[in-house]
């Protein structure tokens, strides 16, 4: 049997600043622009852009640590 489960990043975030937010487009937009690949790629080059550290540890582990 295979499964899909999907939610809204808006249910699943864990960010402390992102998960406050109550608009679900905020939420969407705020998360894109923290974890979009291209962001993660400019962060080696310039450490002062901010990534989620929640989403960049899931990444880099995966689901089973």
């Amino acid at each position: 049997v295979l499964a899909l489960g999907l939610s809204s990043r808006r249910n699943m975030c864990i960010h402390p600043t992102i998960s406050q937010e109550s608009d679900r487009v905020a939420v969407d937009a705020k998360c894109r622009s923290i974890t979009a690949s291209w962001v993660r790629q400019r962060k080696d080059q310039d450490p002062n852009i901010e990534v989620c550290d929640f989403f960049d540890g899931f990444d880099k582990h995966g689901s089973q640590s």
